[in-house]
């Protein structure tokens, strides 16, 4: 967590808000903050997407740092 804190995120919200616009009506648009660390970790562990939601799913450290609240299940 001591990583997410120096971060900011509402600069990060600023520089890609833009892509929210680009999804197809009617489709639910994730959070910037959530799609840039998935990103992150994914480079840095070198997963493929199923590894990395399998193992978001089962850290609750990662789903802190993507900002969530509560735990994901």
């Amino acid at each position: 967590m001591r990583l997410a804190d120096p971060i900011d995120w509402a600069a990060l919200n600023n520089w890609l808000g833009d892509y929210d616009q680009d999804a197809k009506l009617g489709q639910q648009v994730k959070p910037i903050r959530l799609m840039a660390v998935l990103e992150y970790l994914k480079h840095i562990y070198g997963l493929w997407d199923e590894a990395l939601v399998e193992r978001w799913l089962e850290d609750f450290h990662w789903q802190a740092f993507c900002g969530e609240r509560y735990l994901q299940l």
